[in-house]
């Protein structure tokens, strides 16, 4: 029920030592999953327009077809087409196309991954899946787009000493890499330059192309919001950037918010309008599926105890209370002590509660990278449909629906529809049309959380789809958002890309693309 904050957390798939796991991921699935061709599923997939064609009708051709499919706007349908205009320069002269290194960022909400679903139309309509390789920086955004990680794509291994030289690759592998046309990293905000760097790295020895960045990868486009702006980021000239808010589109007043917030001209009387939609504790109900963001493990245990109670009362379902074991260290703790580590923890460093609640048939989020091949990544939902009981710590009955056990259970069966057919059931990016929200810090000194960081605060309140669905746990204080922006390297980075998407659009239209 409840969410933490999006992070970097990058679910590489890795051998010990960092050798070849093509095998593996080929094994057990996570690999890309190939584009539905004529014949399957329509029902489990977007809007989409199947056309018979051969290999010989051209990329721009088809992208034209997948933006009118997906009804793509002008700006998602140019950064589509830039890439099928090179893709068709590329496959009539591999030798003089060069490469094109492409960017395409906007806010959360303007529909970068509909860009992403109608790049995968174009090459499923050409029978070419296997020339498209579709990668996230972390499990959740690759499952988010039918991918994988780019950690697994490229085998990165994460422990591995960077100064080193990348493991030796099968000639297997080599030869699916050698095939491929594009590279799609999503979410690259959430890859650091050194990371970027050795996937620069990686690639040119798995395509044997030590010379050109990337390996010579013909396209590769890069999809985000925030970056880092390390050297190998200043080769990316052509550049897109989205500007219609999607997500909440239907709400002009939140629209204009996140559009201050994101320039950092936010207002006293903003930050009275989001203090106007603080709710108490008693009037938090989320059996009608409201969800919650915050950054403190504290407070989210807390929600996550009433959440089950409130919900299972309302389903009527039994409750089970499941203690955690513990092992002090030194000497006897008093009882109140006891209470409050079992209660709380200790905030960032103990990632569990003390304490869990089940009801069967609650539904329940996962927060790891468990399995990307079968999406259960962070941030996929499922549904907790029964409990294994440890035999040594036998249940107690508190209450007529409520029962306790003095330790933790063997284990929860879980269960989601979306998970038999490869796909989460969510809008792009997490999207909630009713939001709790805490805007605070993830550390706690003195008892007081500390300053909420700005993408912290611009992602949370981007998730909503209008201001009236948001909810605020706690005031927002004066320096968790007036004057919270981004340094100054940040702002010099994003002017340049926005000089750069200017030259991009025009020179767009000379070409006479423009409509």
């Amino acid at each position: 029920m409840l969410d933490d904050i999006e992070g970097g957390s990058q679910g590489a798939m890795l051998s010990a030592d960092g050798a070849d796991i093509d095998d593996t991921l080929a094994r057990y699935g996570d690999t890309e999953s190939p584009a539905g061709l004529p014949g399957s599923d329509l029902n489990e997939r977007g809007p989409r327009m199947l056309v018979d064609v051969s290999p010989a009708t051209s990329f721009a051709e088809m992208g034209h077809t997948a933006a009118a499919s997906f009804t793509l706007n002008y700006l998602q349908t140019m950064a589509l087409q830039l890439v099928c205009l090179f893709l068709d320069k590329y496959t009539a002269n591999p030798d003089s196309a060069g490469q094109h290194l492409q960017y395409t960022g906007g806010p959360g909400g303007t529909g970068k991954s509909r860009i992403i679903d109608a790049l995968k139309d174009v090459f499923a309509a050409r029978n070419q899946p296997h020339l498209l390789q579709i990668t996230g920086t972390s499990g959740s955004s690759a499952a988010q787009i039918g991918g994988t990680t780019i950690h697994s794509a490229c085998g990165l291994d994460s422990h591995r000493d960077p100064n080193k030289p990348p493991p030796p690759f099968s000639e297997a592998k080599k030869w699916i890499w050698k095939q491929k046309l594009v590279l799609v990293i999503d979410e690259v905000s959430m890859l650091g330059g050194a990371t970027l760097h050795n996937v620069s790295h990686y690639l040119q020895a798995l395509r044997d192309c030590p010379d050109e960045p990337f390996g010579g990868m013909p396209v590769v486009l890069l999809m985000g919001d925030f970056y880092q702006f390390a050297p190998l980021w200043h080769l990316f000239k052509t550049v897109v950037l989205l500007e219609d808010q999607v997500r909440a589109r239907n709400d002009p007043q939140l629209r204009a918010l996140l559009d201050r917030v994101r320039n950092g001209r936010q207002t006293h009387e903003d930050l009275s309008l989001l203090n106007a939609n603080i709710v108490g504790r008693s009037q938090i109900t989320f059996h009608d599926g409201l969800r919650a963001i915050t950054p403190l493990n504290r407070t989210r245990w807390a929600l996550n105890m009433e959440a089950v109670v409130g919900w299972a009362r309302f389903n009527k379902r039994h409750i089970r209370i499941f203690v955690s074991t513990h092992t002090w260290r030194n000497g006897t703790l008093s009882p109140n002590l006891i209470a409050r580590t079992i209660g709380q923890g200790d905030d960032s460093a103990c990632k569990v509660p003390g304490v869990f609640f089940y009801a069967q048939g609650m539904p329940v989020v996962v927060n790891k990278n468990i399995y990307t091949g079968l999406k259960v990544v962070n941030g996929a939902d499922f549904t907790a449909v029964d409990v294994i009981i440890d035999p040594n710590h036998p249940g107690y009955c508190l209450a007529d629906d409520v029962t306790i056990h003095f330790g933790p259970p063997l284990g929860i069966l879980l269960q989601s529809e979306e998970t038999k057919t490869l796909a989460i059931p969510s809008l792009p990016g997490k999207t909630f049309v009713e939001v709790l929200l805490e805007l605070r810090g993830n550390r706690v000194t003195n008892g007081e959380p500390s300053k909420c960081d700005f993408t912290s605060l611009y992602v949370q309140l981007s998730r909503c789809t209008s201001l009236r669905g948001i909810k605020l746990l706690n005031p927002v204080r004066h320096h968790d958002f007036i004057g919270n922006g981004l340094d100054q390297a940040i702002l010099d980075g994003m002017q340049r890309l926005k000089n750069l998407a200017a030259e991009t659009r025009r020179l767009y239209k000379d070409q006479g693309f423009e409509k």
